[in-house]
């Protein structure tokens, strides 16, 4: 089908059609230098940089509570050494915090359970670690008020924690005054959901409490003790609990997330290595054939090899340019094994399209003007999609999609070099007629007749020189073309898929309203992991006084840690105070207080007031989240529609990718909530990936339809299934086998990715295969920007279209004159076909006339006969008929139609419309140079399967 927005993709056509060539004339260097270049820059692990730091990476950068808490830094700094108040911190410093439980779910106010507390707080407070010879427990290290470490009041309660159980002292609520100390215990946020009485003046029972353990940072060496300190509570704990009869404790240090994500990492390596095992069994034995000569299992291999160098070369480059690492970013490489295997059974069934007849490079040049041009749409896509996610405020994301940008395009880079020279190495071996695996010369099945049953079932393949019947198509190709196509065309069953769709999209468009927003800490850990037992405890019973949050005046000059005055110390000009947050359901719900209060310091910005918690930088998360997952997706699926415009030359064909990409992001984003994934930071990389991997599909069969010679739509979607069926098929089971594992792996992070990427392929082939075919026939005639018509004079005279090769009249440019031995048939017309209709296709039945498609044809057959006679007898045909021809009577220009394109790739003298059945009967006299001279010569079309 031509079209008249196709320079682009005529060009670039051109431009791999060569490319393919040269690699196939030099497949050595295309497979040495990308295996050296690999090596060289994978070198580049050594500069890697690991960073696990959970603010730096999941909080959005210079955000509002970045800036509230400068502020405070500034004017309110931490003091460690004296006057440390924990509700008053700007930065979490190094501690652990123990929740101690009753056992029996009763009340921790009993003797036995409060003395086994008490016991435990001893224990936490012995624990001690070796700076450079030096011995340090936590007394001599801890966050100090005054010259006293800060202590757990409620502990204080030992003394009088029988009578409490006995009756004989009642607990006041929220304060109580020791009997005996006078001192004042306050019980929110240290005691767990009370139990109130007597107007909720009285505490009568509580079922856990919680102890904090605070280690001084004033300087670099107090740093450096409490960081040991704090790795040895977290190794320490898990004793402590075994000792332990009647309370259970859950705990959490300041570095818990963060070493909780690095802990992911090192479970991941060692399933990537099942992961290659798996893609490499998959990719062999879906490139087998029955043909044991045209099966590529070494193509499988080294398409999974490909994409290994290209990911490894990409990320050793990339360290090399500074950028850190993290633990995000092994999700990478298992969706970038889905892409190269993508590429690789896109450019393999590309291959298969060729004609058998033809050397390598003529087959190679074929493929890559075709396949190439579709992986380079695809790549591009997926690249834009990555770039657009490094602009997002979150460092992880940005990250993760420079890494894997780089790595999708060495993907594409190794696809058309390494794996094009691979491609075109198992082609010289099948043009030897040489086994896929043994590489030992064989006999065609037609010739193996005399040889063992073995041998013809493991041995036999490849073409015959006296039979050309043993060219085979993958039965796959041929059954989306057949069945698949036929069945597709039904009224009934576009009926019923357009139902299912819009049943999809409703149920989509439910989900999406159903959708939690925030990435929640916990999410970030192991499964089984102490910390997410301590987040649920703690969510459940201490959510009721959860934290304080500082407010401020930020003017003058700190004096005494909550008043600032002015520079001469005359007048009070600043103050900060806390506020208790109370009541708050989850700990996911931070970001609620602090716009609330935020709405509040908006009423009165005379004062300037800021407000600030150390979790109100995670909270930013929830706030931004949803705006920044909707602008990012957005600009990334218009930015995919402007590239499919460009480089897919029908602008109804890009509008329904774009149509498509909308569809898969509301599936997804949909279907999400049912399977209990959120909208967070690590679902927000997955949709923005998705938006490059939708595209795959639908870019594949929309270009193959635009490109396809069909005359119907039907015939087009048909000729589209047959090229692109079977990698979608492909692509989408592997990118699902390469990501599979995750799915096992006991974190939600890489769950999460697991279940993005199998939803995008699943939604992203059920599209390409199922809707889009509907829609593109039911919309086909919106396509047909350039729509073949019968000549003038043919369709006056009721002339039937039958297809015939054309030769260019150097003589008089812009006409075409008919093969000398075709000017008897008065009833043919000349224009393009497309050779894989069949000679009798399905116009000739419209017009009803089959005596001259039958005449041609056995007319054919006939000059066949005389060459093979004159062969026999030595002579040159192609003198004889050369004469012929530039003797031969042109038809009028009125009754000839240009061809869709011109096949020719070394003479401009060329054009070329085939038909079936002279197919075979051009190439072998093209070989034999019997009808080429300079100025004319047949040339096959790269649409023509037949031969």
């Amino acid at each position: 089908m031509g079209c008249e927005s196709d320079y682009l993709d005529r060009k670039l056509s051109e431009m791999f059609r060569r490319l393919g060539g040269f690699v196939a004339q030099h497949p050595s260097h295309f497979i040495i230098v990308p295996v050296l270049l690999a090596g060289l820059m994978s070198t580049g692990f050594q500069r890697l940089n690991h960073v696990s730091d959970m603010e730096y990476l999941f909080a959005p950068a210079n955000s509002p509570s970045h800036q509230d808490r400068d502020v405070f830094r500034a004017f309110f700094p931490v003091d460690t050494n004296g006057r440390f108040q924990p509700d008053r911190l700007t930065d979490p410093t190094r501690f652990g915090q123990v929740l101690v439980f009753a056992k029996d779910g009763g009340s921790i106010f009993r003797e036995r359970e409060f003395a086994e507390a008490v016991e435990l707080d001893a224990l936490v407070r012995n624990i001690s670690v070796d700076f450079f010879g030096e011995i340090r427990n936590y007394d001599t290290l801890c966050a100090l008020w005054r010259q006293d470490c800060f202590s757990n009041d409620v502990l204080k309660l030992r003394d009088v924690v029988g009578d409490v159980e006995s009756g004989a002292v009642n607990l006041t609520w929220p304060f109580f005054f020791h009997p005996d100390t006078f001192d004042t215990i306050i019980f929110p946020g240290f005691v767990g959901t009370p139990v109130l009485a007597d107007e909720e003046s009285l505490m009568v029972s509580s079922p856990a409490i919680n102890l904090y353990y605070f280690a001084a940072m004033d300087s670099a060496i107090s740093r450096k003790r409490a960081d040991l300190w704090e790795d040895k509570f977290r190794a320490e704990m898990p004793k402590i609990k075994e000792k332990l009869k009647f309370v259970d404790v859950y705990w959490y240090s300041s570095l818990t997330n963060d070493t909780e994500l690095v802990s992911t990492i090192l479970v991941v390596i060692p399933y990537f290595a099942i992961t290659v095992i798996v893609m490499i069994a998959f990719s062999v034995v879906t490139s087998m054939m029955r043909d044991w000569v045209q099966s590529k299992p070494v193509l499988g291999v080294v398409g999974v090899a490909s994409a290994c160098m290209a990911t490894a070369a990409a990320f050793g480059l990339i360290m090399y340019l500074g950028v850190e690492f993290t633990g995000l970013v092994m999700a990478s490489p298992f969706l970038m094994l889905g892409i190269g295997m993508d590429n690789t059974f896109v450019m393999l069934a590309g291959w298969r399209k060729t004609s058998i007849q033809d050397s390598v490079p003529t087959r190679l040049s074929h493929t890559y003007a075709e396949a190439a041009v579709s992986i380079t749409i695809t790549s591009l896509t997926n690249c834009l999609s990555f770039l657009i996610g490094i602009y997002t405020p979150f460092r992880a994301v940005q990250v993760f999609c420079m890494y894997t940008a780089l790595a999708v395009f060495m993907i594409y880079l190794y696809h058309i070099t390494f794996f094009g020279a691979w491609l075109a190495l198992t082609g010289y071996w099948e043009e030897e007629n040489r086994h896929c695996i043994t590489l030992k010369k064989v006999l065609p099945l037609t010739e193996a007749g005399d040889m063992s049953r073995s041998y013809q079932l493991f041995c036999a393949g490849g073409v015959s020189t006296m039979d050309k019947h043993d060219m085979t198509n993958h039965a796959l190709m041929s059954f989306f073309k057949n069945q698949m196509a036929k069945f597709l065309c039904i009224p009934a069953i576009k009926a019923l898929i357009i139902m299912i769709f819009l049943a999809y999209l409703a149920v989509g468009g439910w989900g999406i309203t159903q959708l939690n927003e925030g990435l929640q800490a916990k999410r970030l850990s192991m499964d089984g992991s102490y910390y997410i037992d301590y987040f649920d405890k703690s969510s459940e019973y201490f959510h009721g006084f959860p934290f304080r949050v500082m407010r401020g005046i930020p003017q003058g000059k700190n004096l005494w840690g909550n008043i600032t005055i002015n520079e001469d110390g005359t007048e009070i000009v600043a103050s900060r105070f806390v506020v208790q947050v109370i009541n708050l359901p989850d700990l996911n719900q931070v970001q609620k207080p602090m716009l609330a209060l935020r709405e509040i310091a908006k009423k009165y910005p005379q004062f300037h007031i800021v407000s600030y918690h150390p979790q109100y930088v995670f909270a930013e998360n929830f706030v931004l989240v949803r705006g920044t997952t909707l602008q990012t997706v957005t600009l990334a699926a218009v930015l995919m529609l402007v590239v499919a415009l460009i480089m897919i030359p029908a602008p109804m064909c890009a509008i329904w990718v774009g149509f498509s990409i909308i569809s898969i992001e509301v599936g997804i984003l949909g279907y999400m909530t049912f399977w209990e994934v959120s909208l967070d930071t690590i679902s927000m990389i997955c949709l923005i990936m998705c938006i490059g991997f939708s595209v795959d599909f639908s870019a594949h069969i929309s270009y193959s339809f635009m490109s396809s010679d069909g005359a119907t739509a039907e015939q087009k979607i048909a000729d589209a299934l047959e090229k692109v069926g079977l990698p979608i098929v492909q692509g989408s089971v592997s990118s699902i086998f390469g990501v599979i594992v995750l799915g096992f792996i006991p974190a939600y992070i890489y769950r999460t990715f697991f279940k993005t990427v199998f939803m995008v392929m699943l939604f992203g082939a059920l599209h390409g295969l199922l809707l889009l075919p509907v829609l593109l026939t039911i919309f086909g005639n919106l396509f047909e920007s350039n729509k073949r018509k019968p000549s003038t004079a043919a369709a006056s005279a009721g002339t039937p279209e039958v297809f015939v090769p054309a030769l260019w009249n150097p003589g008089k440019p812009g006409q075409h004159q008919l093969p000398h031995h075709l000017h008897q048939f008065p009833r043919v017309s000349l224009t393009s076909y497309n050779s894989n209709q069949g000679l009798a296709g399905p116009h000739l039945d419209e017009f009803g006339e089959w005596r001259s498609a039958r005449r041609i044809h056995q007319h054919v057959q006939k000059q066949q006969e005389e060459l093979r006679k004159q062969q026999a007898g030595g002579k040159r045909f192609g003198n004889k008929n050369k004469a012929a021809l530039q003797h031969s009577p042109s038809t009028s220009e009125s009754s000839l139609a240009a061809p869709r394109r011109v096949s020719a790739v070394s003479a401009a003298s060329t054009a070329s419309v085939v038909t079936p059945g002279l197919g075979k009967y051009l190439a072998d006299r093209r070989r034999e140079s019997a009808l080429t001279h300079e100025s004319v010569s047949y040339v096959r079309d790269p649409y023509d399967s037949y031969y």
